[in-house]
C-alpha cells in the first residue's frame, strides 16, 4: 500500500535508524491518504502499525480502535493490528487479533511467516522467555 520498506528492514534485523526513517516516511504517507479518506479500515489500521513502531503508543491505540469500528476488510486489519498490538507489547490483545484475522480468511502461513507475530503465537516460549506476560490496556 504505502511502504512495507520500514517492516522488511525490521525483518531483516536491519539499521534500527534506516528502518525508523522508513516507517516515518511510511506514517507520513499514510496519515495524508488518511485524512482524506478517513473511512478506510485498512490504511487506518496500516498506520497504526507504522505509528507502533515509532513508539506513538496512544496514536497506535486510537487507530487500532478506530480501523475495527469501521469494520472494513476485516482479514488486513486484524492482522496488521495484531502486529502493532505485539510491537507495543500487548501479546493477549494481539492473539484475539491473530484469532479475527485467522476466522477472516489470512491463512496460517501468513501469520507464522511474519517475524513480529511468530514470537507470540502459542506454544513458541517467546513470552514466557522474555518474561512478557501479555500486557493489556
Amino acid at each position: 500500500r504505502f511502504t512495507r520498506f520500514g517492516s522488511r528492514v525490521y525483518a531483516m534485523g536491519g539499521n534500527e535508524t534506516e528502518a525508523t526513517n522508513a516507517f516515518r516516511e511510511a506514517a507520513e504517507r499514510a496519515q495524508r491518504y488518511v485524512d482524506i479518506k478517513s473511512d478506510d479500515a485498512k490504511a487506518l489500521a496500516e498506520l497504526g502499525w507504522y505509528r507502533a513502531n515509532l513508539g506513538q503508543r496512544d496514536v497506535a491505540r486510537q487507530l487500532i480502535a478506530h480501523s475495527e469500528a469501521l469494520g472494513g476488510e476485516p482479514a488486513e486489519v486484524a492482522m496488521n493490528n495484531a502486529q502493532s498490538l505485539a510491537r507495543l507489547g500487548e501479546t493477549d490483545e494481539a492473539r484475539k487479533r491473530i484469532v479475527a484475522a485467522r476466522s477472516a480468511g489470512i491463512a496460517d502461513y501468513r501469520i507464522s511467516g511474519n517475524p513480529v507475530l511468530r514470537g507470540i503465537l502459542p506454544g513458541t516460549g517467546a513470552s514466557e522467555r522474555t518474561g512478557e506476560q501479555g500486557k493489556t490496556e
